[in-house]
């Protein structure tokens, strides 16, 4: 049985031992709450990406709808202009599709590649934030490891004086 340590020794111990444990058990949940919102942050990313190809979609068939409309109506305007004589009426319509798709896909592709930089952007920062939360979790146990280190400081510091 270990012999009975003063209060004086009690008392210091306690004042240094209960401060680390306050900071291990906070940055505990620093990490925890930092995990949390790493996952968050790429799910947001994610939803977000994801929308933005879906807009993008719909704009690249949007706009193939309209290209073929103006198409329609360049054949119609070249038909009442007698420019189908001579054959560059095809050679317009050859350079006006070509010309809507090439803005169609520069459009699709703009958005595309802003949904791939939110999702790497996400990615990131879900990246930091985990990374944090292990910072956090390693100060938690310094903390921790402190505190026992200082009761078993002040306790084989009690017991020497005991012996004396």
């Amino acid at each position: 049985m270990l012999p009975a340590m003063g209060f004086s020794t009690a008392l210091s111990t306690s004042a240094n031992v209960i401060p680390s444990i306050f900071d291990a058990i906070g940055a505990f949940g620093q990490s925890k709450a930092q995990r949390k919102a790493a996952a968050e942050q790429e799910r947001l990313a994610a939803q977000q990406a994801a929308a933005i190809q879906g807009i993008a979609s719909q704009n690249q068939m949007r706009g193939a709808r309209n290209a073929h409309a103006r198409e329609a109506q360049a054949r119609v305007d070249a038909a009442v202009s007698n420019t189908m004589q001579d054959g560059s009426t095809y050679r317009r319509g050859v350079d006006l599709a070509t010309r809507l798709q090439d803005e169609i896909n520069a459009q699709a592709n703009e958005q595309l590649n802003r949904a791939d930089s939110i999702r790497r952007q996400g990615a990131y920062d879900a990246w930091d934030l985990r990374n944090q939360a292990k910072q956090s979790r390693f100060s938690g146990i310094g903390a921790a490891a402190s505190g026992v280190g200082s009761l078993f400081g002040a306790l084989a510091t009690g017991l020497g004086q005991e012996k004396k």
